[in-house]
């Protein structure tokens, strides 16, 4: 393909072979700096412009640079072809194929798909937008604080001499108190300190007596790391326990465990958390204070589980190895007092087919309940039905319509016993209908008519029907304009 085009003078021309097609950013660059460059010696019209930039979209890289070069503007030469081209266009950001993008979405949602059908226990411990963690400086210190370098020691001395000592423990663990000399306190529980501090005063300082408490606390440096939501080097007071410094690393992330949280110190594990213990019984016995250069290291979770239905907190939960069904029952905080315990849903993942199974289950066999749970289980408890048993039902034109107890040989005047009280003024006493269920599996259903007159009139007799469980007892009300014939009452 040919293409003839001419300068704006038309004092030349020239024919270009097309080799390739240059998008058209590229064409409006070109267009751009032919303009700006002829712009000193001519004026374009805008028309005129539209017209070069029409003209001159479809020239190829050749084509173009000779139209430049009319004009004094020199093109850089363009890349070749690459695999980056056959991804995005040139000029257009480049972006991975739509397989790998959603492959990557995929990742990175995977472990949020839990926490979005079913919260998972715990989480909201940390995961909250107003932090419950204070500043511990202010804080009592207990009389089993281990004191370190850069505590300091207040002495309130009074008696034959009255001031105050501020004494910081040096690097070399030591105070220098004045009138006494040196005393060692570090790695001595506040406790031990104080009453060494005591002593020394006693013997030293006739006269003289004196209250010992702790001034500014020292800092401590520990390592965050493993599955929080700021991993790295905090600086935090010396009260700081393992919770709080989860507090100020902001918690674990969602895939980060809560209930094997470790604390390492010179290499070892010297405590495990399980905020499961904390949530649950109010045990803070393993949230443990944090001594200068502990790792804090927060794997990721073994399992989860889900429980739904009529349990208290129908959430998902995690696991340690080695629960029980009955044991994620006791963390769902037991069932709901409209809980169908017989008959609960199993869902269970297969390692071989990869898909889930159900099963029924009786969560009142204690059987069951020792079961152990596995990775991905969902337990469903459905709600109980809302028929009762030994009951028969009172509908219709009636004081008090609803359920009544069922017992062998319970008649209509059993239910319907005073007119004035047990109908309303609309009834009609003639004729009422009893509603029986024959056949539960087929829903065969049988009607008798009856009396409601006869019925009360003539007591425990045949004009008196029995009543079956489940029956029901319908008495209708007469035609309006029609006044309702009601027996006096026999009673």
């Amino acid at each position: 393909m040919s293409v003839n085009y001419s300068s704006n003078g038309g004092s030349e021309s020239s024919e270009v072979i097309m080799s390739w097609r240059v998008p058209s950013v590229f064409t409006a660059v070109l267009v751009s700096l032919v303009l700006n460059a002829s712009a000193s010696a001519q004026q374009f019209s805008s028309g005129t412009a539209t017209a070069i930039a029409e003209r001159y979209k479809d020239l190829s890289e050749v084509e173009q640079r000779a139209l430049a070069r009319q004009y004094g503007v020199e093109i850089p030469v363009a890349p070749s072809p690459s695999v980056e081209s056959e991804l995005a266009r040139p000029g257009s950001p480049v972006s991975p194929p739509p397989v790998l993008l959603q492959a990557q979405r995929d990742e990175s949602n995977e472990a949020r798909k839990i926490e979005e059908t079913s919260p998972r226990y715990g989480r909201a411990l940390f995961d909250r937008a107003v932090s419950t963690f204070a500043p511990t400086d202010n804080s009592p210190v207990p009389s089993s604080y281990r004191l370190g370098v850069g505590d300091e020691i207040t002495v309130q001395l009074f008696g034959k001499e009255n001031k105050q000592l501020n004494l910081q423990i040096g690097r070399s663990g030591d105070i220098n108190f004045p009138k006494l000399g040196s005393i060692t306190l570090s790695g001595l529980t506040f406790e031990s300190a104080r009453d060494l501090i005591q002593q020394r005063i006693s013997k030293q300082l006739i006269g003289v007596d004196a209250v010992i408490s702790i001034g500014r606390l020292r800092a401590i440096n520990i390592f965050m790391a493993g599955e929080v939501a700021v991993p790295g080097t905090y600086s935090v007071s010396a009260l700081t326990t393992l919770t709080q410094a989860l507090f100020q690393a902001g918690g674990v992330t969602n895939i980060g465990t809560l209930r094997n949280i470790q604390v390492r110190r010179a290499g070892s594990v010297i405590a495990t958390l399980d905020t499961y213990d904390i949530l649950m019984e109010g045990d803070v016995s393993s949230d443990i204070r944090l001594q200068s250069g502990d790792v804090v290291f927060v794997p990721t979770y073994l399992g989860l589980v889900t429980l739904e239905g009529e349990v208290k907190r129908p959430l998902t939960y995690e696991l340690v190895g080695g629960e029980t069904l009955g044991d994620l029952i006791d963390m769902a905080g037991g069932f709901t007092r409209d809980a169908f315990i017989a008959q609960a849903m199993l869902s269970r993942y297969s390692k071989k087919t990869g898909r889930p199974s159900v099963k029924s289950i009786d969560l009142l066999d204690t059987a069951v309940l020792d079961e152990l749970a596995a990775n991905g289980d969902q337990l469903r408890v459905s709600r109980r039905g809302s028929q009762p048993e030994n009951s028969v039902r009172l509908t219709g034109a009636v004081s008090r319509p609803g359920v009544y107890g069922w017992k062998p040989g319970l008649r209509v005047s059993d239910i319907v016993e005073d007119p004035r009280r047990d109908l309303i003024r609309e009834a009609d006493p003639s004729v009422g209908l009893i509603i029986s269920l024959k056949n539960a599996s087929q829903f065969d259903v049988e009607v008798r008519q009856f009396s409601v007159r006869a019925a009360i009139e003539h007591p425990n007799s045949e004009k008196d029907p029995e009543l079956a469980e489940h029956d029901e007892i319908l008495i209708f009300s007469v035609p309006q304009g029609v006044a309702p014939d009601a027996p006096e009452s026999t009673g």
